[in-house]
């Protein structure tokens, strides 16, 4: 395989994209021989002098289509084939194929990989897997496992047959990721950051590693460099951003060097640069941004297939340094977590560089992540900031992706969730139906932004692509009106009717509670004029709000928030279910609206309440305790998408935590077997063991099996010794709290235990010696 480095040796006039280089039959690439960008574009300037003798031959339309899916591969948002127009140009490409043979289906596998490696990128899992159903006696070839895989996400065949090609890694690494089987992504190495960058940086992150998501600011960075050694640059243009270049690098520059010299210095800096040098990331945007209006792709105005351009290269580039921005900021703020310090050491650099841009403004808000927001104190001008540029850069020609616009978007909505609704409508009103990359980001954008209705028909139709997709199927059990928020069976402690919805009071009126307790609301809204309404709720902790076919999900523990949904509405009754969870600390929940033509949200009106369309006024309220052992558990659907798909081990982990958590132990048994399979998944064994000494009856031999055979679980003498002692019978049995048991062993140590009627999601605690 190729060092990373040994691209820089090559001669400029082989790295040129140029239309005039030769190309015969026995030069053409090997698109499965390298999935680097770089490797890829200079296959593309040697298959545009081909195709140009043959604009229909069925294999180089092939080689070509081929380039194009690695360039989704390596860059970014790989995992969906998103950003820059290489997943678009391939689309068409693909149709041009196809026309090309007289719109007949490929006549076998070969012929149509190219075609179904685009398809499964587009998001269109379902019909890749029925596609390669027809093909069964290619099965072992390394295309058609790697698309089985990735069109599936059941990657148990690489169990038996690992990952040897480029693009079985990619599947291995990719449904790897999506599914937790961590035996498939813990091997990453230089190698596999070389061809799939941003994957393996996804992966590294999520796995606690700075390290290797540098490459992805070094990949962006050297990009810009290396593009400038383009034949539609003149000599002095390229030489003037060669000097900037290498002053921002700290690279010498030599009176009379040459252009190629200075060139392959350069390019070789900004691979070797700092980990954080955002000077040099500042450059590498000025330099996309220079040849944004460059000539693109993918037909010639003299109608031959001209495949890229240097406009091409910069727009997916500058997308890709969105992505490098993000991991610099990481970086900037690794350590010391201090907000400011890395808004003047970083992001003021980023601004200085590429004033009011999507990427520098977006940095201005800080990272407004899970665990950096409560550091983070932008300015009111940062988050309008934000908004401006990404409303300008919506309206621009050419502009970032909408997979980067949109996860832009979804941190604006965090701060400024009225501008994030206006960008959402004008982001979908230009692009129309969101593709499958944007989808999950832009809902992430629309959820506070209160635009979810405006999504869910690309949301239906992504899902129903890819039901394979646990993310999208998520997503769609999220926002359909016939999901809860918590499933209680039993009778309510209280019920009994309220007229408005508006309480902050603890204890909680009408129940009486001030902790772990549930209450559902049921009735119907009146609405007396049709128009566009807003329906929101306020909530400390969680709630969700479902009016006729719209959805308020305001789900979580948090303090209290704001979720509303924009939604057009005829006169009439409509059914109505507010659900809310309180856990601990303070509560309150509210329902408001903003009819037409209001001028903010307020509670709605107990005259547009009632317990039907001719009942009484208010909605029934049935409030449940929770502190007992009838705390919600996963839903039927989660739980039915997880038993069908084995393999897919974020599913199993996801229902046997929570059934773990509701003390449902027999139920999450299989799920913990299930996840038996990744070696690298230990605590399984000991939640498996757990489980089956903690079921009623308890299956004692089963966890004994399971203690021989995990090295994990024989090292846990709490887990162990109840085994044995349950078995031997050396036991006693105490009280100590309503939700625990103490089993004491051999009169000497005890084991807190929770009560099988109680439901404690806390493991076995070994005391100390009595």
């Amino acid at each position: 395989m190729r060092s990373p480095h040994v691209l820089l040796m090559i001669p400029l006039l082989l790295v040129l994209w140029c239309t005039t280089a030769k190309a015969g039959e026995d030069s053409l690439p090997d698109p499965t021989a390298s999935l680097h960008p770089t490797d890829n574009i200079v296959a593309l300037a040697k298959l545009r002098v081909a195709l140009a003798a043959k604009p229909d031959d069925q294999h180089l339309l092939g080689l070509a289509l081929m380039c194009y899916v690695n360039l989704c591969l390596s860059g970014e948002k790989e995992d969906d084939g998103a950003d820059g127009p290489w997943l678009t140009y391939a689309t068409a490409l693909a149709q041009r194929r196809a026309t090309a043979r007289g719109g007949m289906p490929a006549a076998d596998f070969a012929q149509a990989e190219p075609e179904l490696w685009v398809r499964v990128l587009a998001g269109y899992r379902q019909e890749v897997a029925d596609a390669l159903a027809r093909w069964p006696q290619d099965r072992e070839r390394p295309g058609h496992r790697a698309l089985l895989v990735l069109a599936t996400g059941d990657w148990r065949t690489f169990t038996a047959k690992p990952p040897v090609t480029l693009h079985e890694r990619y599947a291995a690494l990719r449904t790897g990721f999506e599914t937790a089987a961590s035996s498939l992504t813990n091997h990453l190495s230089m190698q596999n950051t070389r061809h799939y960058p941003a994957l393996v940086a996804k992966i590294a992150w999520r796995q606690g590693y700075l390290h290797p998501p540098q490459i992805i600011i070094e990949e962006s960075v050297a990009f810009s460099a290396w593009m400038l050694a383009s034949q539609e640059l003149d000599d002095a243009t390229a030489l003037t951003l060669l000097g900037e270049f290498a002053l921002a690098l700290g690279v010498e520059v030599v009176p009379g060097e040459s252009r190629t010299a200075l060139w392959k210095r350069v390019v070789a800096a900004s691979r070797d640069q700092e980990p954080l040098n955002a000077r040099a990331l500042g450059m590498a945007m000025r330099v996309c941004e220079r040849f944004l209006d460059r000539e693109a792709g993918m037909v010639a105005a003299d109608g031959r297939l001209r495949l890229y351009g240097l406009g091409d290269l910069a727009a997916w580039n500058r997308d890709r340094l969105y992505s490098a921005a993000f991991f610099g900021y990481l970086i900037a703020r690794s350590g010391h977590q201090d907000y400011a310090r890395a808004d003047r050491e970083y992001v003021a650099v980023l601004r200085e560089a590429a004033p009011r841009s999507v990427i520098a403004m977006r940095y201005g808000v800080g990272h407004q992540g899970m665990n950096f927001a409560p550091d983070d104190r932008p300015a009111a001008e940062y988050w309008d900031g934000l908004a401006d540029a990404i409303a300008e850069e919506i309206a621009r020609t050419p502009r970032h992706s909408s997979a980067t616009l949109a996860t832009a978007l979804s941190k604006l909505a965090i701060g400024r969730p009225e501008r994030a609704a206006t960008l959402v409508r004008e982001l979908v009103e230009r692009d129309g139906l969101p593709t499958r990359s944007v989808i999950e980001t832009l809902m992430a954008a629309a959820g506070p932004a209160g635009e979810v209705p405006l999504l869910l028909p690309a949301l239906r139709h992504w899902s129903d692509a890819a039901p394979m997709d646990m993310e999208l199927a998520k997503l769609r059990r999220e926002w359909s009106p016939e999901s809860h928020l918590f499933t209680i069976d039993g009778k309510p402690r209280r019920t009994w009717t309220d007229v408005t919805i508006d309480n902050r009071q603890l204890p909680w009126p009408g129940l009486e509670l001030r902790q772990h307790f549930a209450i559902r609301w049921r009735g119907m809204l009146h609405i007396a004029e049709a128009g566009t309404y807003v329906l929101a709720t306020e909530s400390d902790d969680g709630s969700r709000l479902t009016v006729g076919e719209a959805v308020v999900d305001n789900s979580g523990d948090h303090g209290m928030r704001v979720r509303r949904v924009r939604i057009a509405l005829e006169a009439g009754w409509l059914p109505l279910r507010l659900e809310y969870l309180q856990g601990t600390g303070e509560a309150g929940c509210r329902l408001l609206w903003q009819p037409p033509g209001g001028s903010g949200l307020v509670p709605i009106p107990a005259a547009n309440l009632a317990q039907g369309s001719a009942g009484p006024a208010g909605l029934i309220a049935d409030g449940f305790d929770l502190s007992d052992e009838r705390r919600p558990g996963p839903t039927a659907d989660a739980v039915a998408f997880a038993t069908v798909r084995p393999w897919h081990l974020r599913a199993q982990e996801e229902i046997a935590e929570a059934l773990f958590d509701v003390a449902r132990y027999g139920e999450a048994v299989p799920f913990y077997r299930a996840m038996l399979v990744d070696p690298q998944r230990r605590h399984a064994d000991q939640r498996l063991a757990q489980c089956l000494l903690w079921q009623d009856p308890a299956d004692v031999d089963g966890a004994l099996v399971v203690i021989r055979i995990s090295g994990s679980v024989v090292g846990n003498w709490c887990i162990r010794s109840t085994a044995f002692a349950v078995r031997a019978g050396y036991r006693t049995w105490s009280t100590p709290s309503a939700s625990t048991t103490r089993m004491t062993i051999c009169g000497r140590w005890y084991v807190d235990m929770p009560r099988l009627s109680a439901g404690s999601s806390s493991s076995p605690v070994m005391s100390s010696r009595r």
